[in-house]
């Protein structure tokens, strides 16, 4: 899947947007979403079966969700076969993981003056992303607050063991992929500090990119994720992108609801 987020600065965009029941069959198309003037700029995209804007009076933003892509199985080799004869035959093929979900893509940042009905004061145009994060939960709206700290390796277990999360009887699963050694950069979350090398993270494009879990307490524990914005990296296929992460799913080829936010600088 590729996702292009386009966001105004200074504002709050909320939206979701159809996740379809076949990914090979995914086509790309555009959801507008209505934004409403707030000092963080968070972006929330909902995967449910349809696209409504969650606020309105606004103005708008968009979103252009790419084609989805997979591994094509192809044909591992063939012989001719003689009677009488031995011969050696080592295949190495791949599998494709069913416990996870790669998203990767662009931010667009528009710097405006503009009141709560969307009405524009003055526009200073694009300008470029220099950091930030893209949070994303498969729990509800929520507040940005102390309830929020880093995952450790043992909240990494308890989320799949205890949730689900990725629990493979493989390697493919989620404490063998997010771990406190990977390392991650220093960030605001808000004002919540996440200090460097403090939380599970999984490290993506050869370092370019880094997705970090972050532990939610509020009653109930889960994981949400946090993607480290590159201004200017290259995505694994060679794309330019300002960020990718890797989401699990608590079942095989299961489905998942992610909520996405964005705080950009």
């Amino acid at each position: 899947m590729v996702v292009y987020i386009f966001v105004y600065s200074d504002m709050y965009v909320c939206g979701w947007f159809g996740w379809p029941r076949s990914v090979s069959t995914m086509q790309p198309r555009r959801v507008i979403f209505g934004l409403a003037g707030l000092l963080v700029i968070i972006l929330a995209i909902w995967m449910t079966d349809e696209a409504t804007a969650l606020v309105q009076n606004v103005t708008q933003g968009e979103i252009i969700l790419g084609d989805a892509s997979t591994m094509v199985v192809g044909l591992a080799g063939q012989i001719f076969s003689e009677g009488g004869n031995l011969t050696e035959i080592n295949i190495s093929t791949k599998k494709q993981t069913p416990w996870f979900q790669g998203i990767y893509g662009s931010l667009t940042l528009n710097l405006t003056l503009e009141d709560a009905s969307g009405d524009v004061f003055y526009n200073w145009g694009d300008v470029d992303v220099s950091t930030g994060e893209i949070y994303i939960s498969n729990d509800t709206l929520m507040a940005f607050d102390g309830t929020i700290s880093a995952a450790n390796d043992k909240n990494v277990t308890f989320a799949q063991e205890y949730w689900g999360w990725a629990n493979s009887t493989g390697i493919d699963n989620l404490t063998n992929t997010y771990a406190v050694a990977n390392g991650h950069r220093f960030f605001l979350m808000g004002t919540v500090p996440i200090f460097a090398n403090s939380a599970a993270s999984v490290n993506l494009a050869n370092g370019l990119f880094n997705c970090t879990m972050l532990w939610k307490d509020s009653g109930t524990e889960h994981p949400l994720y946090a993607a480290l914005v590159n201004s200017h990296g290259t995505a694994y296929n060679g794309q330019s992108a300002n960020f990718e992460c890797l989401l699990p799913v608590r079942s095989e080829n299961g489905v998942e609801q992610y909520l996405f936010y964005t705080e950009l600088y």
